[in-house]
């Protein structure tokens, strides 16, 4: 009988001290491991570590449609890069803008995919079309920067919090939850226009 008292004892206790702790840990909220509190994840992995360091744009032709009420421009762009961390760039895009510089505006966006090599300075070339409409302003210029695109955090949903219990089971998981988060979640540019037959892009 007092065995089997104690052993009922010993039950409860566990309970009154493992259910509190459970309770405690679940409204305790840290820092998510995963996204490190931004509640966001780059897509373009590695790109963050990219800086375009020059650009240097050449228009090689010009074909105006009046028709149709558009104007396309071939350019062929040099752009020297810097890889500071160790690891390559296996999967990275840069966003190619042409844009009117006396009014700060937009005239149309082309994104490339790049491959840099970890901890280098890289030189990259490439043609590419652009379609702008037909009044072309004198004032334009060829801009490159990475694409990052941030995408939500999985793992915390976006928040860029989680309760304590999952904040030690997500970091010891921490590889596995940034791979589940960056699944089929790439960044995908809209699709490339195809200049007219003849033409070359770089796309």
């Amino acid at each position: 009988m007092m065995q089997m008292l104690k052993r009922f004892q010993k039950k409860y206790l566990a309970f009154f001290i493992v259910v509190p702790i459970l309770t405690t840990t679940s409204l305790v909220y840290a820092e998510c491991p995963i996204c490190h509190g931004t509640g966001y994840m780059s897509a373009s992995e590695g790109m963050e570590h990219v800086t375009v360091t020059s650009v240097h744009a050449i228009e090689r032709q010009g074909i105006r449609d009046i028709c149709e009420m558009f104007t396309l421009l071939l350019y062929e762009v040099d752009i020297a890069v810097n890889n500071e961390q160790i690891e390559d760039v296996e999967n990275g895009w840069v966003r190619v803008i042409l844009r009117d510089y006396s009014e700060a505006r937009v005239l149309d966006v082309k994104y490339l995919p790049v491959f840099i090599p970890g901890q280098s300075h890289a030189n990259i070339s490439f043609r590419v079309w652009f379609r702008t409409g037909l009044d072309l302003p004198p004032t334009t210029e060829v801009r490159v920067e990475p694409v990052l695109y941030d995408i939500p955090d999985a793992t915390c949903e976006g928040t860029g919090k989680l309760p304590l219990n999952l904040w030690l089971f997500a970091n010891g998981l921490k590889t596995s939850f940034e791979e589940l988060s960056r699944e089929d979640r790439e960044f995908r540019p809209p699709a490339p226009y195809f200049p007219p037959e003849g033409g070359d892009a770089g796309e």
